[in-house]
């Protein structure tokens, strides 16, 4: 399974300069279905929610009480979400980082 860390590690965005990358990238983003890609967001931010939801609601535990974990939480569910996008993205239309 392939993991898009960066934009640099999109095949189709790796050998162009920073520039042209970033206006690839949100060109593709924006011309994506709104709807799909809210509910993606959504998803991923499962992890979160449930962080939050654990640390209110049931265990009141120190450890989830601890702002560092919740932020890990956000900054792992932000990931997965992004990769999922990309990875639907390249699904739909080969092309869709194609100048």
């Amino acid at each position: 399974m392939k993991i898009y860390w960066t934009l640099k590690s999109i095949p189709e965005l790796k050998n162009l300069p920073l520039k042209e990358r970033v206006k690839r990238w949100r060109k593709a983003f924006l011309g994506q279905n709104m709807s799909d890609t809210l509910g993606v967001l959504a998803i991923s931010m499962l992890p979160w929610f449930i962080i939050i939801l654990l640390n209110d609601v049931k265990f009141n535990n120190e450890i989830l009480h601890n702002s560092f974990i919740v932020m890990v939480g956000y900054v792992v569910s932000a990931f997965i979400g992004m990769n999922v996008i990309i990875r639907r993205m390249l699904l739909k239309n080969k092309d869709v980082f194609k100048g």
